[in-house]
């Protein structure tokens, strides 16, 4: 688990757990360029060591999610990876 007030890429502050999954974690986060309070979606370590291949499925999820287009749907504003542990996030 990524401890809160981590910043990831510079930008997403990491304010508090949200909730866990079998595959991630996300938290409630702050934008630190635009100040505005985000979601972010984090590869859970666990799942990274199961699945090798987890990084080009969260790929495809993020480019997927990000092409939709509802107000029904979280909309996805950035994608990347930690630096400092090359875990895939998704920012919504």
């Amino acid at each position: 688990m990524t401890p809160d007030g981590r910043v990831l890429a510079g930008r997403y502050e990491l304010d508090s757990l949200l909730g866990q999954g079998g595959m991630a974690e996300v938290y409630l986060g702050t934008d630190r360029v635009l100040g505005r309070r985000v979601a972010v979606k984090l590869i859970s370590p666990e799942a990274m060591l199961k699945s090798p291949d987890i990084g080009a499925r969260f790929a495809r999820e993020a480019r997927a999610t990000g092409q939709l287009e509802s107000r029904h749907i979280t909309h996805t504003l950035d994608t990347g990876r930690d630096v400092e542990t090359g875990r895939p996030y998704l920012v919504m």
